[in-house]
């Protein structure tokens, strides 16, 4: 029994995942995990155990079956897990750190062939105490690969840094889902976040 629930709760996740990376859904409590996750940072994998936690938990109370209960539990946790993999697997990022003389040549094939841009930063090698060029670069895990190519196609013996970044917001990535506390005036009272400033009006 508990390797059916294991089982079934890890591919009820992954079905999950894939129909929200598709824009769908499954008719469930997801609905609401979905609601709550476009206008905060809840992930929608634990907006669901929040929600099925209770639901589940209160069928104690009607059945009296505590082992049922903890059975429905794991796969809660099993299936928002899972979900929240197949999720953000699309959406992990990286940056780039990119060494090369041949620079511009790279940060101009990265534009054109993988839509992503550079930033350029100038630095010093302390070993040769020469000037170089760094091209800082930030897309999604799966156009790694890409950007890999593309480098080595150019320049064989460009020094390139991977990292895995928690999170990118911006043009191209992920909104930041954040509530600005609203400001106030001289007077003390509260104003509207995107509200004029006093000295910008004009006196008639």
């Amino acid at each position: 029994t508990f390797m059916n629930i294991i089982i079934g709760g890890v591919l009820c996740g992954v079905g999950i995942g894939l129909a929200f990376t598709h824009n769908g859904s499954t008719g469930g409590t997801d609905i609401v995990a979905a609601m709550v996750s476009k206008r905060s940072n809840v992930s929608i994998g634990r907006m669901m155990i929040y929600c099925d936690f209770l639901i589940i938990s209160s069928s104690f109370f009607l059945f009296y079956q505590i082992d049922k209960v903890v059975y429905g539990l794991v796969v809660t946790f099993l299936a928002s897990f899972m979900t929240d993999q197949v999720i953000n697997t699309n959406r992990q990022a990286v940056q780039f750190t990119i060494i090369s003389r041949y620079w511009e040549e790279i940060a101009t094939a990265i534009n054109n062939e993988a839509r992503r841009g550079c930033t350029v930063l100038s630095g010093m090698g302390w070993y040769t105490k020469h000037e170089v060029k760094m091209l800082i670069v930030m897309c999604r895990k799966i156009e790694s690969v890409t950007i890999f190519r593309i480098v080595k196609s150019i320049d064989k013996d460009a020094f390139i840094t991977q990292a895995n970044v928690n999170g990118v917001y911006g043009q191209g990535f992920d909104m930041v889902k954040l509530k600005m506390k609203p400001s106030k005036n001289h007077d003390g009272l509260q104003e509207p976040a995107h509200a004029v400033p006093h000295d910008a009006i004009k006196q008639e």
